[in-house]
């Protein structure tokens, strides 16, 4: 019966919708490569299987332990500083035996959410600023230990898990206006001390992509090239100009 009811309240068009999306993106996906196709695959099938599982899941026993696993992601993105970099960044844990590494930064974003949820799950001081500094502060670590790895453009998505919540749980806008606002001012200080050289390039490329094209807006201004070769319609699939000459460093990528 529990079963039944779970399927019952699925809400089927947002599952149908996504498994359409997955689907079309592994039709685009064997175009760019059949290497990373058959990859895609077995992670599909994995997600589809972990997605099963968490039906049985009682989601009030995990916001329980959020604390715990709270810390356990934590401790993860402690370790992973002390791993070999990747791409000159120590953003992954490699285990041995198994073809893939893990990335505690993605844990990270399911870890915090429960761990604010569980914070002001009986609290109402989140009407007031006092009552944001412990959430603050449940962001601001992680984050900072992302930023260290570094990877910024993961650092800056946990902001705005927070904002999510707070808003949710009933934080006032103005509060949250302020807030903003005190961060947009870091901005200055993030750029002159805290983000690294080739941080900064890629914002200027992004901005001046022509300037930058031998090294940081190359992959940019090649994905440019290529959307404007197939024109409206495309080149068909597995027919990519800039795919058969190998001009697209990371074609199987969101890119």
């Amino acid at each position: 019966m529990a079963k039944k009811r779970v399927l019952f309240h699925l809400d089927w068009i947002v599952l149908l919708a996504t498994f359409a999306i997955v689907g079309l993106g592994l039709v685009f996906l064997r175009s760019a490569s059949q290497i990373f196709f058959k990859q895609q695959l077995i992670w599909i099938s994995l997600g589809v299987v972990a997605m099963i599982l968490s039906f049985s899941v009682n989601y009030e026993k995990l916001v329980e332990r959020a604390y715990v696993i709270y810390g356990g992601v934590l401790s993860l993105l402690v370790v992973v500083l002390m791993m070999p970099p990747i791409r000159n960044a120590h953003s992954w844990i490699r285990i041995p035996g198994i073809p893939f590494s893990l990335q505690p930064t993605e844990l990270m974003k399911f870890a915090l959410v429960l761990a604010l949820a569980r914070h002001l799950r009986h609290r109402e001081n989140q009407h007031r600023l006092k009552g944001l500094i412990m959430p603050f502060v449940l962001t601001l670590v992680p984050m900072a230990l992302i930023l260290k790895q570094p990877d910024l453009g993961s650092a800056i998505l946990l902001p705005f898990l927070l904002y999510g919540v707070i808003y949710a749980s009933g934080a006032r806008v103005s509060h949250l206006l302020c807030i903003a606002g005190c961060g947009a001012a870091s901005t200055v200080p993030m750029w002159m001390f805290v983000m690294h050289g080739y941080q900064k390039r890629r914002i200027l490329a992004f901005l001046d992509p022509v300037k930058y094209q031998a090294r940081e807006a190359y992959h940019l201004l090649m994905s440019l090239i290529a959307i404007g070769s197939g024109g409206f319609f495309g080149q068909g699939l597995h027919n990519g100009r800039m795919n058969e000459l190998d001009l697209l460093p990371d074609k199987h990528t969101d890119f």
